[in-house]
């Protein structure tokens, strides 16, 4: 299942909500989506990119369309 831009999803090993705000393709040519959370605020996550919502990068399989 291919993901689009504004997508709502899950990130399934986090329980984290969020949504599609860019992708890219890694170096094995896979498609990496970032996910920005719901959820407001600084997390202690080493795999996310701190902000006012995090981001993280995450493939297809890892991630759930709600």
């Amino acid at each position: 299942m291919a993901f689009v831009l504004f997508d709502k999803v899950c990130i399934e090993d986090l329980g984290i909500t969020g949504t599609i705000v860019d992708t890219y393709t890694d170096d094995d040519g896979q498609n990496v989506y970032v996910v920005e959370s719901h959820k407001r605020g600084y997390v202690n996550d080493k795999e996310a990119y701190n902000g006012e919502f995090p981001l993280y990068d995450r493939r297809e399989d890892q991630l759930t369309k709600l």
